[in-house]
Parts: C-alpha cells; structure tokens; sequence
C-alpha cells in the first residue's frame, strides 16, 4: 500500500488532505476513471468549544452543493487529535462524503472549500480524506 501525505499552507489556516491508494489492488477501470470519495470532516463545534451556529451549517450545505453538486452528510461523530504542541482536542464533526473527479479542478474547488471553512469555523485544520473508487455499471436484465 502507497501512502502520501500532502500539507498545504494558507495564510492562516492549513487543510491537510490525506490520500490513500492501494495500487496493488486498484482495478484498472477504477484508475482510468481517475473518480475518487472524498470525505470532509465538517467541525460542529468552534475552537472556543462553542457550537457551530445552523447558519454555518446550511452554508456548508450550499458549498458543497455548489462546487460538487452533490454530497451525502453523515450522522455527527466524535474525533480526536493532536496539536502540533501536543494538546488533545476532542472534535464532534459531520463528516460529508462527495464523489469527484481526481483533478486540478476538484482539488482546487476542495482547498478553497477548506479555506473558508478554516476561517469561518476559526480551525487551524481542516481534515479532507481521498479514496479512490470505482463507479458500478448494472444493466437491468
């Protein structure tokens, strides 16, 4: 299994996308098809502990709908992380999968997408999940 871990930096905010693929099993349809899950950890509460206004929520709804047309929001979720200076925090997030081409176009549509929420949800992190998928093609009999 390849794994690569890709930081970028913005001014003030960081999303961290992680990307996972194991090359050895990936179906040769699924890597022409380039399609990959993204899966966005949405923070439900601000760093102070306060909670995620329903405003900012229906917001981040409108975004996703915006940029990937599409999205399926998962039921809220304990995490947990450690800080650079090694400080637990406890996160409830909501985490929402989206189905994507693997482009410059998506990957440009998720940093944006994990700057604003960086900045609106006042977080140093944004975490965004890629795995690779295949599209299923049924025909009816």
């Amino acid at each position: 299994m390849i794994t690569r871990d890709l930081s970028y930096e913005f001014s003030a905010s960081k999303a961290v996308i992680l990307d996972t693929v194991d090359i050895e099993n990936m179906s040769e349809s699924n890597h022409r098809q380039g399609i990959a899950m993204y899966n966005i950890f949405v923070p439900l509460n601000l760093n102070d502990g306060e909670p995620v206004s329903e405003s900012k929520l229906k917001w981040v709804r409108s975004e996703i709908l915006h940029y990937f047309g599409a999205g399926t929001i998962l039921p809220p979720s304990d995490g947990l992380w450690v800080s650079s200076v090694g400080q637990i925090f406890h996160d409830r997030v909501m985490p929402i999968w989206v189905a994507a081409p693997v482009n410059q176009k998506t990957e440009a549509s998720l940093y944006e997408l994990a700057y604003k929420l960086a900045t609106l949800f006042e977080q140093e992190e944004i975490f965004i999940y890629r795995m690779p998928i295949s599209l299923m093609s049924i025909d009816p009999v």
